[in-house]
């Protein structure tokens, strides 16, 4: 049962907060509770679609950029510190010996 509580929170979370919404288009649709209720799924469901297929063509235009960052990323190196870090007291030669060492 567990691994359906989460799901179920948010299910409830949902028909609970669009319930007015169904009963507005049941109202609009003549009292007709099947086709407002499927006037909601389409539009819960195009609420989740429409979004994500956006977010999924970006990350596809993009996919040679994506490629191109993350090799060069290999090639970048961490610059040396700052000449104020070393003044830092207590941790100013430590934080600097560790920077070198990345």
């Amino acid at each position: 049962m567990q691994p359906f509580l989460v799901p179920l929170a948010w299910a409830t979370t949902i028909v609970i907060s669009t319930w007015p919404l169904l009963l507005h288009a049941q109202t609009w649709l003549g009292g007709r509770r099947s086709l407002a209720v499927a006037l909601m799924t389409i539009t819960l469901l195009l609420i989740l679609v429409v979004p994500l297929y956006f977010g999924i063509s970006a990350i596809v235009e993009n996919a040679k950029q994506v490629a191109d960052w993350s090799t060069s990323l290999a090639t970048h190196t961490v610059p040396q510190p700052p000449a104020w870090v070393e003044t830092l007291p207590v941790v100013g030669a430590k934080l600097t010996a560790r920077w070198q060492q990345l």
